[in-house]
């Protein structure tokens, strides 16, 4: 799995565009997922198909947790390098998605 945001905080634009949706991401530090990371997970969510192929690579045939991608179906868009409206779109996407992952009381 890429490691390049290990320990780094998330984009600048994307704590901006989380904090006017009411979401605080400052102390926001990206990890490396590990086998003992997925063991103790009873469900990870991807956030597009790409990662979530090389988690399904990670847990092997292992017995572990429920992979599958946030959206169902589709990715959410990976706003990186893009215009600020891309990071709005990402939080209105995870958004729209939320309701899937979520406890109804």
């Amino acid at each position: 799995m890429r490691d390049w945001h290990v320990g780094r905080g998330a984009h600048p634009v994307m704590i901006e565009v989380a904090a006017e949706h009411g979401y605080d991401l400052s102390g926001h530090r990206g990890v490396q997922v590990s086998e003992g990371l997925l063991a103790w997970a009873d469900v990870v969510l991807a956030m597009d198909a790409r990662i979530l192929e090389a988690l399904r690579d990670l847990a092997g045939r292992k017995s572990g947790p429920e992979l599958k991608l946030y959206l169902g179906d589709n990715d959410v868009p990976d706003p990186w390098e893009k215009p600020r409206e891309a990071f709005t779109e990402c939080v209105t996407a995870v958004e729209a998605g939320a309701h899937q992952h979520l406890a109804r009381t």
